[in-house]
């Protein structure tokens, strides 16, 4: 049989103003072959009435498995009948096969997606791998109802003032996974609730997600004051800066004009631990 592929109408064109249908195309491959619908059916094994079904144009939708044999037996590629061939919106292409020869389906922003990987370098395409294997990674994490947070782990200390901080230059860095949260979903990092300051609110152990950024007084934050950390409410007031405790029995920290404090961010609430750290 003739081979046809660098002549058939608005193969290969997107683009084109006026694409003929499936019909058409085959119609005229059918017309260029001098072949029965008998003829094609013995070729490609797709049965007569399927074939004339297409030449008539009551099917608009032919199987995947029907396309890919009538393009092998014209020998045309399967893009040729692709230019406007659609099924629940997708848009087949040329070339992907697998194992067994099965095609696989592209909707036009994924062939664009395609395209731009190809014209990719190999270092720019490693990056683009890592970064569809994170978001895999998210999505599986959502499905599972975990956040992956980053962990920063202090030890108590105590300061100059005889107040219980965290001690910032032992701080080491893990990473925890959480039950899924609105809380979660928000937070930078995540912190653990040292002393007695803020009960009844939040005792001793709790894990506590925190939005990295500014604190505005009569919120609740984590502090670096001088080198030393503190989960307190910023309290401003005629008297001054103070980070203020919830427990009446602890003593509030007082902000003196020689005092460095930085603001590590606003705590949002706390989050339920899963069942192990994520090294």
């Amino acid at each position: 049989m003739q081979k046809i592929k660098e002549n058939c109408p608005c193969a290969d064109d997107f683009d084109h103003t006026a694409p003929l249908d499936i019909s058409q195309k085959l119609q005229f491959l059918k017309h260029r072959e001098g072949l029965t619908v008998q003829k094609i059916a013995d070729y490609s094994g797709v049965p007569v009435g399927t074939i004339n079904k297409l030449l008539r144009g009551d099917t608009k939708d032919p199987t995947l498995s029907t396309i890919e044999k009538l393009a092998r037996t014209f020998d045309v590629p399967i893009r040729y009948f692709s230019d406007t061939y659609r099924a629940d919106g997708l848009q087949y292409d040329i070339g992907l096969f697998a194992a067994e020869e099965q095609l696989i389906s592209i909707s036009h922003q994924e062939y664009a997606l395609l395209q731009q990987f190809r014209a990719a370098t190999a270092h720019q395409r490693q990056i683009l791998c890592r970064m569809a294997e994170l978001f895999l990674q998210v999505g599986e994490e959502l499905d599972r109802g975990v956040v992956t947070l980053p962990y920063y782990v202090t030890v108590a200390a105590q300061d100059d003032r005889h107040q219980t901080g965290l001690q910032l230059d032992q701080l080491k860095i893990r990473h925890i996974q959480v039950e899924a949260s609105d809380i979660a979903r928000q937070a930078d990092f995540v912190v653990r609730m040292y002393g007695s300051a803020m009960e009844p609110v939040w005792y001793d152990g709790y894990l506590l997600a925190v939005q990295a950024g500014q604190v505005s007084s009569g919120e609740v934050g984590v502090f670096n004051l001088n080198g030393r950390g503190y989960i307190r409410r910023l309290h401003r007031d005629r008297h001054g800066l103070r980070l203020a405790t919830v427990n009446r029995h602890a003593q509030n920290v007082c902000i003196l004009p020689q005092d460095k404090l930085r603001h590590l961010g606003r705590v949002l609430g706390p989050v339920v631990p899963a069942d192990q750290l994520v090294r």
